[in-house]
């Protein structure tokens, strides 16, 4: 699998991509002007169109669908607020990210990950109405 070639933009594609951003530097330099950095800029609208083509695709062929936003890949609260506005479950590893889970509105958590904490476990029962614990062991 490493062997394969990585899919590239073509030029079209490319150009459109980083016109995107060129359209809106003025925003962004704002932003910046008025903010210390680092920080996150985050395009909701985009966050939301994009979980929406996600979504579409896959309903259309499977009907009982259930898609979850891991949290480990970006845990800022905007982001997972959004994707359970738009509907999507969260799948959480660690106690932290399931506060933050719960504190987002997720009615629909996934606790996974091994070497879970009693004061974790403790959490999930407490919300036992909203979390799924996906058990590693009984230790």
């Amino acid at each position: 699998m490493l062997s394969r070639p990585v899919p590239r933009l073509n030029d079209q594609e490319l150009k459109q991509f980083v016109q995107s951003f060129l359209e809106r530097r003025e925003l962004f330099l704002s932003v910046l002007r008025n903010e210390d950095s680092p920080l996150y800029v985050i395009d909701s609208e985009a966050l939301k169109n994009r979980a929406r083509q996600f979504k579409h695709a896959f309903s259309n062929v499977l009907s009982d669908l259930r898609i979850y936003y891991a949290l480990k890949s970006n845990s800022h609260p905007i982001i997972a607020s959004t994707m359970v506005k738009e509907g999507f479950g969260i799948d959480v590893s660690s106690g932290l990210e399931l506060q933050t889970a719960l504190d987002c509105g997720a009615k629909d958590i996934i606790f996974s990950g091994p070497g879970k904490q009693i004061d974790e476990l403790r959490l999930a029962v407490k919300s036992a109405n909203k979390v799924t614990v996906l058990l590693d062991s009984f230790s």
